[in-house]
């Protein structure tokens, strides 16, 4: 018999610790005499320091406490979500059940039920965030389509010169949009699907990057400074997607640096990875902006952006894409001294 129940009581552990929720039992003067891994990884606390002793004094949660003991009074299941910190923050939801004895008039003591939901309010707030960006950023273009549309269809504008201005904008604000619409489908497909990674011609892509973009550089006067290591290896990547990575980061550094800068760009390699980096002389990015510049519709200066052609999305485009290969981008910056930004593909050889 006794070999039964030691049986059944580590079966009974062995379950408690297998499961994603944390499991808490109190005895009916809300001491643990119970918790599993999971719980603990929630709270981030031993086991030692938390068996035997009440709630309140252990996890310094007085909402804990609190609805623990309205479950007792009320003898009834309670569930609520909970804010905690220790020391980053979490949301959990917990519940709260009361032990009754076979007659349920005592309460002999609760579990509790934990389940860390932190990640999804993260992701139901940048999801409600994402909606309201593409609302705004769809619907900016558009009221100024549909304004100056209403203007020449209820106007007798004669003038051509005013007629031909109106137009003029319409067009610039559609090609805005459509570049908009253009950003958010690739987001959404590079999100969605896994690519296979071939060996290929870092060089080479580049070299059509540069070739592409050299006329916006020599419109305004800027010299670019290439230096590539010798007998680079090929790379793992997929050419179209590392093509528009290095189509983004180098046109903005076009468009972020004034007039007769320069830009320098760096291959090297360091062990079995190819570093690649874009360095500009500009205005730089405040060290408050510069974990948010990665984030979709995040722009520094919304203004300069917008006029400067920007959709927002661009580098939220490049940072999934250099995830997608295994790798991060990185930025280095200093407000008013430029920016740097670069990342590494593995070496194929």
């Amino acid at each position: 018999k006794i070999t039964e129940i030691s049986q059944e009581k580590n079966r009974i552990e062995a379950i408690l610790e297998s499961m994603v929720d944390g499991v808490i039992a109190v005895n009916k003067e809300s001491k643990v005499s119970l918790i599993n891994s999971a719980a603990r990884r929630i709270f981030n606390i031993e086991a030692e320091r938390i068996k035997g002793k009440e709630l309140i004094s252990t996890l310094f949660s007085h909402r804990i406490d609190m609805y623990l003991e309205r479950a007792f009074d009320k003898k009834e299941t309670i569930s609520r979500e909970i804010k905690y910190k220790n020391p980053e923050q979490k949301i959990i939801h917990a519940t709260f059940i009361p032990l009754l004895d076979e007659e349920e008039e005592k309460v002999n003591g609760g579990v509790i039920v934990l389940t860390d939901i932190t990640e999804l309010r993260k992701l139901e707030t940048v999801r409600n965030d994402f909606v309201a960006n593409v609302s705004h950023e769809l619907r900016t273009p558009l009221t100024s389509m549909v304004g100056y549309l209403d203007t020449l269809l209820e106007s007798d504008i004669e003038d051509p010169e005013t007629r031909d201005r109106f137009l003029k904008i319409i067009k610039e604000e559609t090609d805005r949009l459509s570049i908009l619409i253009k950003d958010l489908l690739n987001l959404s497909q590079i999100e969605s699907h896994s690519f296979d990674l071939k060996a290929e011609n870092f060089n080479g892509v580049l070299n059509k990057v540069i070739k592409l973009l050299r006329k916006n550089a020599e419109n305004k006067n800027i010299d670019f400074e290439i230096n590539i290591a010798e007998n680079l290896p090929l790379v793992y990547m997929v050419r179209e997607q590392i093509k528009q990575v290095l189509i983004n980061l180098i046109d903005n550094a076009i468009k972020y640096t004034p007039a007769g800068g320069k830009i320098k760009i760096n291959i090297e390699k360091e062990g079995d990875k190819v570093y690649f980096s874009v360095k500009d002389n500009g205005m730089g990015i405040p060290q408050v902006d510069q974990e948010r510049i990665f984030e979709r519709f995040y722009r520094v200066d919304k203004a300069r952006s917008r006029e400067l052609g920007g959709t927002g999305i661009g580098l939220s485009i490049v940072r999934n894409i250099v995830k997608q290969h295994g790798s991060e981008i990185q930025v280095k910056s200093r407000e008013g001294a430029g920016s740097e930004f670069y990342f590494y593909l593995k070496s194929a050889e």
